[in-house]
């Protein structure tokens, strides 16, 4: 009976020892099957949002878009008017109307991301240009797979009393971003980001309200903005247009940019003959 025991004894060890080899094997053979589960069913969310937005046939029909809103930086008693002016696909003009503080312009022509405000005009580059070239894009959802590295499913969580399906979207460079979907009706209820800028990592929540059907698709007419936690922004829409004929030269360089384009080419001209300029004996 106890050489019986013993032998029952020694067995288990041995697969005690044997599952400790095979665990490692087993966990990476499920982290695969897993992580692709993940990216099946975030494919899926991001399939429902489209169609809860009016469908992916209504939004490519959407060639230009003109928007105009008011803004409230709640609590510092700051308003103004922002009108937005975008064509596919990454094309856009932004001018932000502040009052007593005056404008500030945002664009781009496709590729040359810009900005001029009261501290001069500067050219967006690297990490932050990235950054608005993925946000600016007029109905990026239909190409977040050339815009983003994976997406993945991160389960349920309440957003404002709401069940939600959580998706992380992983960019190929930055940060990644986070977005819920409202469980019932799959509409886009709050996005977790972080945004590069000239000032450094901003940690941002936008969170999205008040959707209507303007030409057949759902837009969120309200947007509240809160940066690291602390000082929120109201966006409230007042009109949206869609496919406007919008003048040739909507889209065109400032001439701050177009000067700014010279001086850094000039630069680089400077800086390329300095570096070939063969050293004197």
């Amino acid at each position: 009976m106890k050489r019986r025991c013993c032998q029952v004894g020694m067995q288990g060890m041995m697969l005690v020892a044997l599952a400790a080899v095979l665990a490692p094997a087993a966990a990476q053979d499920a982290r695969p099957a897993e992580a692709a589960e993940k990216a099946k069913k975030a494919e899926q969310i991001i399939d429902k949002w489209i169609e809860a937005q009016g469908g992916r046939a209504a939004l490519e029909k959407i060639k230009t878009r003109v928007t105009k809103a008011k803004f409230e930086v709640v609590g510092m008693g700051m308003t103004g008017q922002i009108t937005t002016q975008e064509a596919q696909p990454h094309k856009q003009r932004v001018e932000l109307d502040m009052a007593g503080m005056g404008k500030v312009l945002q664009g781009s022509d496709g590729e040359l991301f810009w900005e001029v405000s009261m501290m001069g005009p500067r050219i967006v580059e690297g990490a932050e240009r990235d950054f608005q070239k993925r946000l600016s894009g007029m109905h990026a959802e239909l190409r977040w797979k050339d815009l983003y590295e994976k997406a993945e499913y991160a389960g349920e969580e309440d957003v404002e009393g709401q069940a939600a399906h959580k998706v992380v979207m992983t960019p190929k460079n930055g940060p990644a971003v986070t977005q819920y979907f409202d469980k019932d009706n799959y509409l886009l209820r709050k996005v977790e980001l972080t945004a590069p800028t000239a000032m450094g990592d901003l940690p941002m929540t936008m969170r999205f309200e008040d959707y209507r059907r303007v030409n057949g698709l759902m837009i969120a007419h309200k947007v509240t903005q809160t940066l690291q936690n602390v000082q929120s922004m109201t966006l409230t829409l007042e009109s949206v247009e869609h496919n406007v004929d919008l003048p040739a030269d909507t889209f065109a360089l400032p001439p701050e940019i177009v000067e700014l384009q010279k001086a850094k080419a000039a630069g680089k001209d400077s800086n390329s003959d300095a570096e070939t300029k063969p050293e004197a004996e």
